[in-house]
């Protein structure tokens, strides 16, 4: 009776984490995206792994700042966060608990979230949660242009997801990020 039950509980953890990742692993590169897209995703190590996704978005790096430091209003454009709630907050460090919507149920995680306005920099420390990672978006303006490249890079430590569901969860990172993107880019228009 135990072991069956060990065996459901065990089938059930693989299937919800299968779940949560529903396409497979493959590695994007300019040619198989939109013009303005770039998109790439490198192995750094075995429980390592980067996922990198770039952005030209036709409008000041300003107007893309304004968006993307309100770091409250992150729900808006990264549609796995359900909620944000911030623990303690300073003008440009907020340290918060962020529910986010993975699979069949909802998870909690610990985020530590660093904006640098003079560099147009913002990092995301996720401390607590499946992937324990570090999120860094960067804004750089075009020069001769109105334009503005956004660039975000994800270092993911995925010790916590079985083996075989490692590709399927960077495939999803990326996919959240170029979701994420896609929302900024409307917001401008």
């Amino acid at each position: 009776m135990v072991t069956t039950l060990m065996a459901r509980t065990t089938f059930t953890v693989v299937l919800t984490i299968v779940s949560m990742f529903t396409a497979t692993s493959m590695i994007l590169t300019s040619s198989s995206l939109a013009p303005h897209v770039s998109a790439q995703s490198v192995s750094s190590s075995f429980l390592a792994e980067q996922v990198k996704v770039t952005r030209e978005i036709s409008a000041p790096i300003d107007q893309i700042w304004n968006i993307v430091s309100n770091v409250d209003e992150e729900a808006k454009y990264w549609s796995i966060i359900k909620e944000i709630n911030n623990i303690n907050k300073t003008d440009n460090m907020v340290d918060r608990e962020v529910t986010i919507g993975v699979g069949p149920q909802d998870t909690k995680t610990r985020q530590f979230v660093t904006l640098n306005p003079d560099q147009k920099l913002i990092q995301t420390n996720i401390t607590e949660g499946p992937v324990i990672s570090t999120r860094l978006l960067t804004l750089n303006s075009i020069s001769d242009t109105n334009a503005t490249r956004v660039d975000v890079v994800w270092d993911l430590h995925m010790s916590n997801i079985p083996v075989f569901a490692r590709g399927l969860a960077k495939d999803n990172f990326m996919k959240t990020t170029e979701g994420a993107l896609d929302k900024i880019e409307q917001a401008v228009k």
